[in-house]
């Protein structure tokens, strides 16, 4: 089960969604960011993801045209 959601096992146990982003981003950063971002309202989250999404857009289109 841990294999297929891409956990491990002791998220599967014992975890919360803090420790699952702790064991995948290296960047403490970027989890101090998105704590704060987690105590937004749902408005200003949304704004937050479509600005995420239109960056990492952006980045794809870039490596697209340069390949």
């Amino acid at each position: 089960m841990a294999n297929a959601l891409d956990v491990s096992t002791d998220y599967l146990m014992n975890g919360t969604t803090a420790d699952l982003a702790a064991e995948n981003i290296q960047d403490k950063t970027l989890i101090n960011q998105f704590n704060r971002i987690s105590e937004l309202s749902e408005d200003n989250k949304t704004v937050v993801s479509k600005l995420i999404d239109a960056f990492l857009f952006q980045q794809e289109m870039r490596q697209k045209i340069a390949n």
